[in-house]
């Protein structure tokens, strides 16, 4: 089961990145991409998350039996940290030595930096933690907590997902009720960057996104025991399906909102603005569940083998993306006679080659030499995953 490709998932990885590409060019370079989608464009690392619970439990059906936990955090840890550190590198050198601290980090500078080597920013709720250096990374550290619970949650998943997805939810609301009883408040400018804010909580922290995996996690399960008769039904339903799932985002995600003010009212709690995301979640569970199944015409074009090569580096293109942009910032007076559509489209061709790169001569070598080292597997990575990263 594991050696399959799910090449529209692969795709879709693609779409996701750019998503998150284009909420930061609308930052630095003001085009309203936003307007032109039916959600937030940050929605793209909740789709990650739940891609990544669906990927993992899917080619790793048999943790803690055929395959070990070993081998599983070998194929992890060669999946991520050597782009995580080739890119922070890259980031050390692009950017200008007087903007590496974020205010409120000065006194913090050593923790900060072995926080963000070794992926534990996220775990971290305080902005100039999680944010630091190249601030996508955060959601790789996120991403970096599902994995080491993964061998927990995902063995025997199809016997105990039930009280393990019960123990899970419990945990985040435990968690956002304790933040509303301390009193934790939003974050509303850099006087929060020192302090505990419930963007750190809902937004970045890995145990409550780890609901998000769940969800993926869930909808494997689906897909494994549902999958040979759903593949009976015609094609044509499929496609219909497909084209109706990615119509109801936008409703869904509304939905959320009025959910949320209608149980917690419009003031900003942890729990208030963590259940405005719950829709979409259990939407994007669907979604990939649909298109994992791969039956549809919008499945059929999204298996077309240039797009598969370009999902395959997205995880590059998602952690470049955001380096690339500085120099537009840093040197917004001096471009200001080039049109902002051409400073885009520039910088779009120069992100789509940086992750080309990255991805054949960093993230593919390093991953072969890692996992032939300390592997004891032959497994191969999963070719549908994307680790998350995005601010």
């Amino acid at each position: 089961m594991g050696n399959e490709h799910l090449h529209a998932l692969t795709s879709l990885r693609l779409f996701a990145a750019l998503a998150i590409l284009l909420q930061h060019s609308e930052e630095t370079l003001g085009v309203p991409f936003s307007s032109f989608s039916p959600i937030p464009l940050y929605f793209g690392v909740d789709f990650f998350f739940v891609l990544s619970g669906f990927i993992l439990t899917f080619v790793y059906a048999d943790i803690g039996h055929a395959t070990g936990a070993r081998a599983f955090y070998v194929a992890r840890i060669a999946r991520i940290w050597p782009l995580h550190l080739a890119t922070l590198l890259i980031w050390l050198l692009v950017v200008p030595r007087g903007s590496w601290v974020i205010p409120g980090g000065e006194h913090y500078v050593l923790e900060t930096t072995l926080a963000n080597i070794f992926l534990l920013q996220a775990w971290v709720p305080l902005f100039f933690v999680y944010f630091s250096y190249n601030a996508v990374s955060w959601s790789i550290s996120t991403e970096a907590f599902f994995y080491l619970l993964f061998p927990w949650l995902g063995k025997d998943w199809g016997r105990t997902w039930y009280w393990k997805l019960g123990v899970v939810v419990a945990a985040v609301v435990l968690i956002l009720c304790l933040c509303d009883w301390a009193g934790v408040r939003p974050l509303t400018g850099s006087n929060d960057f020192a302090s505990v804010t419930t963007h750190g909580i809902v937004y970045i922290s890995p145990f409550t996104r780890v609901f998000q995996f769940v969800v993926g996690m869930a909808s494997a399960l689906v897909f494994i025991r549902l999958r040979q008769p759903l593949l009976r039904i015609p094609a044509v339903v499929w496609t219909g399906l497909e084209v109706f799932v990615l119509l109801m985002i936008g409703r869904v995600w509304s939905t959320g909102f009025v959910w949320s003010d209608q149980l917690f009212g419009e003031a900003e709690t942890a729990l208030g603005a963590f259940t405005r995301g719950v829709p979409v979640t259990l939407l994007f569970g669907v979604i990939v569940l649909v298109f994992g199944l791969g039956r549809g015409l919008i499945s059929k074009l999204l298996s077309f083998k240039p797009l598969i090569h370009l999902g395959e580096a997205s995880f590059a293109l998602y952690l470049i993306h955001q380096i690339l942009l500085n120099p537009l910032q840093v040197y917004r007076d001096q471009l200001s006679s080039i049109p902002v559509g051409v400073q885009f489209c520039l910088f779009l061709l120069a992100s789509v080659l940086a992750s080309i790169a990255l991805h054949q001569f960093v993230e593919k070598p390093c991953r072969r030499v890692i996992v032939k080292r300390f592997g004891r597997s032959n497994r191969p990575a999963p070719s549908a995953e994307l680790v998350p990263a995005a601010k």
